[in-house]
């Protein structure tokens, strides 16, 4: 008998914020089914930055088609717990309600089977309600039917509704994954269901369907999940030290590619501050650069000479923990001393 590590599976995490697009700040916890069948299958995974390697340990007197194996495995569902607090200001996605998560699932797109959602990255598509075994939905009166479906449309099960237009599902009979509400015929909510309670800081549910990978890939399959970064408008607030005893002929915000900012106007910050104010044009994906591309050009005289002179200075990176939303749109600003 022989134990042979076989490499399975790699999943990436990427992200558009990032200079080299990788997302490194998560754990990837499974669920408690899934652990019990990792276990039986030795399946064991490794991360390494943005990537995480699955391996199976196969023991067999023979050589042994494990991904005929594993196909029966099922799927495997795992919590992607973000450990990043700034995550949802940077990333072009809804802050999730308390009962929702988004969900990633092999297979959403049969064409590109890597993608482990729908559309061009991960998105408010991709945001469903998360509901224990047992939960209770109300609806409008004048429904008369309450259908749970799989995501294929299979019926599932039918549920009666009380005459105050509440209904009790029960899901303690079906495996836990993501499921379909319908009344009277139409889609009404999907919701992934499960026993297991999620983690506070859970708000990504990764599903990795063993069929579907082994069915498509015959080398290593690289499954994929990726991100866009926000876009949102940048606003810089220049504060001119007092001490520095200067007279501000001119002051402009523009980029190295020649896109210039609205502005100066003075606004008062912090209470009695006063900054000249830049804003851009429009609004533009966030990203982490150590080597910000915006730069301010200020033009002063002092009080020990009338010549005028020049300050050229790169500006920080917009600053994350100052966001605000404006109606459809989004602000970060940034305070700069000078």
């Amino acid at each position: 008998m022989e134990s042979n590590f076989h490499h399975w599976i790699d999943l990436k995490i990427n992200h558009d914020y990032w200079p080299d697009k990788m997302f490194r700040t998560f754990r990837l916890i499974p669920f408690w089914t899934t652990s019990e069948k990792m276990k039986n299958y030795q399946i064991m995974f490794t991360k390494n930055q943005n990537c995480v390697s699955f391996f199976t340990n196969m023991v067999s007197d023979k050589e042994v088609d494990f991904q005929s194996e594993l196909s029966a495995l099922g799927s495997l569902s795992f919590q992607l717990v973000i450990e990043d607090n700034l995550f949802f200001n940077y990333s072009d996605l809804p802050l999730p309600g308390s009962n929702q998560v988004f969900f990633c699932h092999s297979g959403l797109d049969m064409e590109l089977p890597n993608k482990m959602y729908s559309g061009d990255k991960v998105s408010f598509e991709n945001l469903v309600l998360f509901q224990g075994k047992i939960f209770t939905v109300n609806v409008k009166l004048g429904i008369s039917t309450l259908e749970v479906k799989s995501l294929k449309g299979s019926l599932i099960k039918e549920c009666r509704l009380a005459s105050d237009g509440s209904g009790i599902i029960d899901m303690n009979a079906f495996d836990d994954g993501l499921y379909q509400l319908w009344l009277d015929g139409k889609l009404y909510d999907t919701f992934y269901s499960s026993s297991q309670t999620l983690r506070p800081d859970c708000k990504i549910i990764v599903t990795i369907d063993s069929a579907v990978v082994n069915k498509n890939y015959q080398n290593v399959p690289v499954l994929d999940i990726s991100f866009s970064a926000r876009k949102a408008f940048l606003e810089y607030q220049i504060v001119v030290s007092p001490n520095r005893k200067i007279e501000v002929k001119e002051m402009m915000v523009h980029t190295v590619d020649g896109e210039s900012y609205l502005g100066p106007t003075e606004t008062k910050i912090m209470g009695r501050q006063m900054a000249n104010t830049f804003v851009s044009k429009n609004a533009v994906p966030v990203a982490f650069n150590t080597q910000n591309s915006t730069q301010l050009k200020l033009t002063y005289s002092n009080q020990f000479s009338s010549r005028e002179k020049q300050l050229a200075q790169t500006l920080p990176s917009p600053n994350l923990d100052r966001m605000k939303k404006l109606d459809e749109d989004f602000l970060f600003t940034t305070i700069v001393h000078i």
